[in-house]
């Protein structure tokens, strides 16, 4: 019998590291608060999904959320 091998799976190691892996001072417009939504490698480059509140973080005050798109060639610095 012939063993089928999947055609995706997860890395072998996955680390945690201390910080956050993408913040609102990487980002190259309005920016509050950053969520790390997903991130995927494909052809040899790190790709992440993130959701981006703006506005006034210290008024808390949210003017807006959009979706933005980051791509790294390590996965930690983007």
């Amino acid at each position: 019998m012939k063993t089928l091998k999947p055609k995706l799976c997860s890395a072998e190691c996955i680390t945690k590291i201390e910080k956050p892996v993408l913040t609102k001072d990487d980002i190259p417009y309005e920016a509050s608060l950053i969520f790390n939504a997903g991130v995927a490698k494909i052809k040899g480059k790190y790709v992440m999904l993130f959701r981006n509140d703006y506005g006034d973080y210290e008024k808390q005050i949210l003017r807006g959320t959009n979706l933005g798109l980051a791509i790294s060639d390590d996965g930690i610095n983007w």
